[in-house]
């Protein structure tokens, strides 16, 4: 029992041990004018783009894109023997320019024929003066202030005084003169010839303009 217990532990210490090789990775730093190229390494794309630095594991050959847009790629191998620094100037590209477009000549206009009318002669439109079917006497009215309205009847006559009314001759009319802030006059007319009247309106007491 005892024997077997110490073969168990003891056994593990006096085998020898297997040397495991260490994994050494060798350090590239790149730099790019101008910065942000994005690095591909043997087709996978870094996480980082210029300036970065990759690590290679030591004796490999990697494959090294550099890419930016509207600039050339850089393409190249790397052997990761020992550290190492590179400096890259990416060149854009040249865009080509854009021709100028052929423009047909414009096409000559051909001038339509345009005719000319002749101006139509202007008739002279004589105006007949419709004559009253009976004879007419005419009443002029000046008032003192001026402005005032005249009444012919029932009727109000257009227009302020001094005015004109011309009215049937032999037609018996009551005359009014009226003006705010004055008394109101009237005087009844005939109408038998033609006459002038001025008026005197008298103001109220009232009324202070």
């Amino acid at each position: 029992g005892i024997f077997s217990l110490s073969y168990v532990y003891l056994l593990p210490m006096l085998t020898p041990k297997k040397k495991t090789k260490r994994k050494v990775f060798v350090v590239m730093e790149l730099e790019t004018t101008p910065k942000g190229a994005a690095v591909w390494v043997n087709g996978r794309r870094q996480l980082e783009p210029t300036p970065t630095a990759i690590s290679v594991r030591i004796g490999r050959t990697v494959q090294i894109q550099l890419r930016k847009k509207d600039h050339k790629t850089v393409d190249f191998q790397w052997q990761a023997t020992a550290y190492d620094r590179r400096r890259f100037f990416l060149r854009p590209l040249v865009k080509p320019r854009p021709r100028p477009r052929e423009v047909d000549p414009p096409i000559a206009a051909v001038p339509t024929p345009v005719r000319i009318r002749p101006r139509p002669r202007l008739r002279r439109v004589r105006r007949r003066v419709r004559k009253p079917k009976y004879p007419t006497v005419t009443l002029s009215i000046r008032t003192v202030p001026r402005g005032a309205k005249v009444r012919v009847g029932s009727r109000t006559w257009p227009g302020r005084t001094p005015l004109r009314i011309v009215l049937r001759e032999g037609k018996r009319s009551k005359i009014t003169v009226l003006k705010y802030g004055h008394q109101d006059a009237y005087f009844v007319w005939s109408a038998k010839k033609n006459e002038k009247h001025t008026i005197k309106l008298y103001r109220h007491s009232w009324y202070n303009p």
